[in-house]
């Protein structure tokens, strides 16, 4: 089966050969690059998590950094990573995610994300898929996927890292989660990353998810 990847920017094929389910913490040896990031801070991020088949990119051998990063995108990126099956996915509980033209790239992902507890939604039925997410919202899903395969995370990367602590700015769903990444030095500024830096009701981008995804993968422990 041929895959493809439409974020509503571009449609872009992912190879028969290319695509297969995977262990969510090894590598595959698929060293993608872009012609966008050649000069872009996340650069090394992007290209760890394509190197993993999370991504594809946006078409036209670019990964449209500096994008904004759609509740819908998320959840996909996390269903790749974890390398599940959702053939079985083909109906949806939210009422503004259907099985549409405009939905079926990201339906299935979201339905099981809603299914294992990852999201559920913001309310009133809906999901709300082309919404930007936030930082404290990718902090908060990644740390409910953490739970829900019984994951935890390494001590090194919190070495000698500042934490986030200014913890009444943040929604009081989100105050565990980012409270346990930034310990853990998930979010903080790294001498050798100066692009990223945890906001927690600012509005991701694709940048920045590459980046958060890459320290979350190398600190998980099994």
């Amino acid at each position: 089966m041929v895959y493809l990847e439409w974020f509503g920017l571009d449609v872009v094929e992912l190879e028969q050969h290319n695509y297969r389910r995977h262990d969510n913490l090894c590598e595959i040896h698929n060293q993608k690059t872009f012609t966008d990031i050649s000069n872009h801070w996340a650069r090394e991020s992007i290209q760890f998590i394509a190197a993993r088949e999370i991504t594809t990119g946006t078409g036209n051998n670019r990964f449209s950094p500096d994008a904004t990063l759609t509740r819908a995108m998320f959840v996909t990126f996390i269903a790749r990573f974890d390398g599940v099956d959702l053939s079985k996915y083909t109906e949806s509980s939210f009422s503004d995610v259907t099985a549409d033209r405009d939905n079926w790239w990201y339906m299935a992902a979201v339905e099981w994300a809603a299914e294992i507890g990852v999201t559920n939604g913001v309310g009133g039925g809906r999901f709300d898929p082309h919404s930007s997410i936030t930082h404290e919202q990718m902090v908060t899903m990644l740390n409910r996927y953490l739970n829900y395969k019984e994951y935890s995370l390494n001590d090194a990367a919190g070495t000698g890292t500042a934490r986030f602590t200014a913890l009444d700015i943040l929604e009081t769903w989100s105050v565990e989660a980012v409270t346990e990444f930034s310990a853990k030095g998930i979010l903080n500024s790294r001498s050798d990353r100066t692009g990223f830096v945890f906001s927690p009701h600012q509005a991701a981008t694709r940048a920045d998810m590459a980046t958060l995804l890459e320290r979350f993968i190398r600190v998980i422990k099994d």
